[in-house]
Formats: structure tokens, sequence, C-alpha cells
């Protein structure tokens, strides 16, 4: 792993440490009482999402909209920046598939191994952005009906996402495969203004065995600041990949994925992922506009 890359997950190890952000969220009650003031309310969400601690986070995001929040919705859309940088919206859905539904793709993916080829991204630094992972377009297990249940779920997830009602040229899907020290660099899939075409939505759902016999590979959305293309040393979303879980958000925030660790060589242990990118045309639409990034109320 480059310099680079190693400094910046050792500082996200440090800063989504579960045990270190309960600690503060222990503190913050401690100081403030049970009924906490808005303010504080949205500090424990952002503590509690960047621990990786979804559940709470979802529920103080809810307390804060007045209770109201759609199902599989963690970070909502529209929330106030901090310094800049923009808190992305974020689906995340448990059990997405049936059980055997799921097992089912997972000995699909193991059983075509041999599809899956190396894929090394680099930056035009040269440094290398995914490191070590595998990946196939060609596999035939629950693509259709992936593809079909997304297709269903998008309007709700344009809304939820804070993004316009978009029409979609195409969806892209690949099988991926993470092994141990796989990593993927702080990027986002799409850098292009809203307006212009290019992805939309990125979603990945996890499958594999379960439990798992590895560990890391986390996803890590990053506050964005979409004025400068930078994001937050600070503040990002925890999402640990479970199999049988979908995860979501905008394409255009920053993201990155922690080095995967393996106890065995293993395929079948590895961190598989269906990857996929909801796409759209040129259209000139933009942010709606209590939900664009950046914006203040």
């Amino acid at each position: 792993m480059p310099d680079d890359a190693a400094r910046q997950f050792d500082s996200f190890a440090r800063l989504a440490d579960p045990a270190v952000n309960a600690a503060l969220i222990e503190r913050l009650d401690a100081q403030f009482g049970p009924r906490l003031a808005p303010r504080q309310l949205a500090m424990r969400a952002n503590l509690a999402r960047r621990g990786g601690d979804l559940a709470r986070a979802r529920a103080d995001y809810a307390a804060l909209a007045g209770g109201q929040l759609d199902p599989g919705v963690i970070v909502p859309s529209g929330l106030e920046p901090a310094s800049g940088v923009t808190p992305s919206p974020l689906i995340c859905i448990d059990g997405f598939l049936p059980r055997e539904a799921m097992h089912a793709l997972h000995r699909h993916a193991c059983a075509i191994e041999d599809r899956f080829r190396p894929d090394i991204q680099r930056s035009a630094g040269e440094d290398p952005v995914r490191v070590d992972a595998l990946y196939t377009h060609d596999f035939d297990a629950m693509r259709e009906e992936l593809r079909g249940m997304v297709a269903e779920r998008l309007g709700d997830w344009q809304r939820q996402l804070g993004l316009p009602a978009f029409s979609t040229d195409k969806s892209q899907l690949r099988l991926t495969c993470q092994r141990g020290g796989s990593f993927l660099a702080a990027h986002a899939d799409n850098t292009a203004p809203i307006g212009e075409a290019g992805r939309a939505i990125t979603w990945l759902y996890y499958f594999g065995e379960d439990p798992p016999r590895r560990s890391g590979g986390d996803l890590l959305v990053l506050d964005t600041d979409f004025a400068t293309g930078t994001h937050s040393a600070s503040w990002l979303t925890r999402v640990e990949p479970r199999p049988n879980r979908l995860v979501a958000f905008p394409s255009w925030y920053h993201h990155a994925v922690t080095p995967t660790v393996m106890q065995s060589d293993d395929f079948a242990a590895a961190r598989f992922a269906v990857a996929g990118h909801v796409t759209k045309p040129a259209d000139g639409l933009g942010w709606r506009e209590s939900d664009a990034p950046g914006a203040e109320d």
C-alpha cells in the first residue's frame, strides 16, 4: 500500500473507531442530559454514523426530523453543512434479498472464480486507487432481479437522496471480490456537474459467508466539500459490509473502502459485492433546492 494511502487509512481507523465514538457519545449524554438540544442531537448522530452505529444515527436524525424518516434512510438529505462539508445522504437496507437467494449468488460467484479479473485503478498521480481486487461483468445469478429491484425503487431513492427526478439511460452492474489487503482509496464516482451525463447513484449489495471469515472492507462515505472537490478530514459514515446488506448514496460524494483482512486465501471467504451505478443523461437538472450540497437554511 502506498504511504499516502496507509496514512489515510490509519487516520480513518482512529476517527471511525466504534469504542472511541461510543465514549464520546456517552460523554455528550452525561454533559447535556437525556433531552438534547438539536445541535447536540446532530452531534450525537454524527458521532454514531462515524462509528458505524447506523441504527443510533438513524434514530437521532429521525428525532431531528420530527420522528419521520423513510424506511432504510440512515442519513437524510438536506443536512446543514459544517465548514463547507456536507454529509452524504445514505440508504442502508439489511436483509435485502431472501437468504437463500443471497447464498445462491455466493455459490454462483465461487463457481465462476475463473471469470474474475484484476481491478487495479490508478489516479492521475499514478498511485493505486484500488489494489488487489477482482471483478467481473459476466455473471448470471440475481443479475436481472437486482436490476429490476433497483429500478422499482429509483423514484424513492431519488427523493430520499435529494436528487432530481432524472431519467436513466442505463444501469451498470458487476461482481467485485476483495481479498486480503484489498482497499479503495478516497474518490468520487462522478466529478461532473449534476446536470451533465454520468453516474448518479452508487449502490452496493454485499453477500457472502454469514458469519464472514474476514474483517475490514468497511465502506466509508465521506462528508464532501463540493466547492473545492475535497472531503472532510474528520467526518464520515462507516458502513460494515454485512452479508445481505444494500447501501446507496449519490455518486458525487467521496468514499473509500478500508483494507480487507482475511484469515486464509480461500476465495469463498472474500468480501463480495454487486457494485452498481444508476447513470443519467445530460439533462440540465440540478439538485433539489433544499437538498443541494452546501445549501444553507
